[in-house]
């Protein structure tokens, strides 16, 4: 639930790459049940690259370090980079041109598990030219039902501070409360149910600082029309450009619901569902199919498939013909809908030597949304590819 003053609209794929920044460890620790903590250390390093045909790429890094220094304890450091290159339809019509920036992002996290119970608390900072974000984390998990099932419950707090390239007297605040309650319970031998909620609330700005809404000229709607025969280009030249207006704040909402089942040792199919709502009237549906394979325990893949719809922010529109109190042309507050398709890859060795074990990882997933109400980019495609490496000590 990242909020950045990137310019432009860095694509809703490419904030899932990056997601590994505030909070994202804690996320990851509440996921495991406390039975799935090891005494091990790791190092372990990610390498992603997302591109897409509206000339946005970025490539991600991610390194990760971990050590076990007492018995249920576990402490965990990361650093992030981002590399970003993008000329999207955004940037184009909004006037700016294109641009090259970097993200860099510190992580730390400390976890304890005793007892059928685990406790977890992290800190993360993420900075580039026009942001600096500080986000605190602390959530727990608990054995309950004779470990039959797992609660878990998480808090994070981010303080983000937005500036606007080049303006010095830009300067923006915004604050962003997550929490999420969530649990697994194993119906059957074979069959493990999971379900939760999530809660987010922001308060400040929330708008994009290089992003405009587009507002025709006095008369030319009346002499051509919504429907007229202007094309994209056109309609920007006959209107203006205002900066874009988004409430100053937004609470969203996530219910989401899955079942897992493991049809033999190494081989599961996974059904997940999420629906989204928030109080700008936007309301989306996510549903998720995923099959994990497993030839032996060092061996797999993970083949998914996932479709997201969403309605529109009840301000949105892409052309305005008299001003309004609220104004985006962001499209990602449009109704769209998405399809990805992906294939994962893992191995792991053991007993190497120094190392107690390492695996690899490779990734590919590729995307497609359409914008029903976008003209500018009526579609996106395009693909992430990821790699990563662990090695265990």
């Amino acid at each position: 639930m990242k909020m950045r003053a990137v310019r432009g609209q860095i694509p809703r794929m490419r904030a899932r790459i990056s997601h590994a920044i505030l909070g994202a460890t804690l996320a990851a620790l509440v996921a495991v049940g406390p039975g799935d903590l090891r005494a091990e250390n790791r190092v372990a390093s990610n390498l992603s690259l997302y591109t897409d045909d509206d000339a946005t790429d970025v490539v991600t890094s991610v390194t990760r370090v971990s050590a076990d220094p007492w018995e249920g304890g576990t402490v965990e450091a990361s650093y992030l980079i981002d590399i970003i290159s993008s000329a999207s339809v955004d940037l184009v019509s909004s006037a700016t041109q294109r641009f090259d920036e970097n993200r860099h992002a510190l992580g730390a996290a400390v976890t304890h598990a005793m007892d059928g119970m685990s406790f977890n608390a992290n800190y993360g900072y993420s900075r580039e030219n026009d942001y600096d974000g500080h986000g605190f984390g602390a959530g727990a998990v608990f054995e309950v039902a004779e470990r039959n099932a797992t609660l878990g419950v998480s808090y994070a707090l981010e303080l983000s501070q937005i500036g606007r390239a080049d303006d010095p007297t830009f300067d923006e605040s915004l604050v962003t409360h997550a929490i999420d309650l969530n649990g697994t319970q194993i119906l059957t031998p074979w069959l493990v149910a999971s379900g939760g909620y999530a809660l987010g609330l922001q308060s400040g700005y929330l708008a994009k600082p290089y992003r405009y809404a587009q507002l025709y000229r006095s008369g030319v709607a009346n002499n051509q029309g919504m429907e007229g025969a202007l094309d994209v280009g056109q309609l920007f030249q006959a209107g203006s450009g205002v900066p874009e207006v988004h409430p100053d704040f937004r609470m969203r909402n996530a219910l989401y619901a899955g079942l897992k089942a493991h049809i033999v040792k190494e081989t599961a199919v996974e059904f997940r569902y999420r629906f989204y709502f928030d109080n700008w009237s936007l309301t989306g549906h996510t549903a998720e199919v995923l099959g994990h394979l497993g030839w032996n325990e060092n061996f797999g893949a993970r083949l998914r498939y996932r479709f997201y719809g969403q309605g529109a922010a009840s301000f949105y529109q892409f052309i305005y013909d008299t001003p309004q109190r609220y104004m985006t042309r962001d499209r990602e507050l449009s109704p769209l809908t998405s399809h990805l398709v992906g294939l994962k890859l893992f191995a792991r060795a053991e007993d190497l030597g120094f190392l107690s074990a390492l695996g690899i990882t490779a990734k590919a997933d590729l995307f497609r949304y359409d914008y029903s109400d976008f003209p500018a980019l009526p579609t996106r495609q395009g693909f992430v590819l990821e790699t990563g490496v662990e090695a265990v000590f």
